[in-house]
């Protein structure tokens, strides 16, 4: 279930964990928290769009 169809409101989407999970916030959130995923990945968006991997987050940095 989307959580937009069930709610009047903006739909933040956090705790991303992998590329296919970001595809799927993408289309069900308004905004999406990518919070250590893009510290990990400072081309986040160039990586998204073409499907190379991430770099898992490293809390120890």
């Amino acid at each position: 279930m989307i959580a937009a169809d069930v709610i009047a409101a903006d739909v933040i989407a956090a705790d991303v964990i992998a590329a296919d999970v970001i595809a799927a916030d993408v289309i069900a959130a308004d905004v999406i928290a990518v919070g250590a995923m893009a510290l990990a990945n400072p081309d986040l968006v160039h990586r998204l769009r073409t499907g190379a991997p991430l770099s898992p987050a490293d809390p120890e940095t």
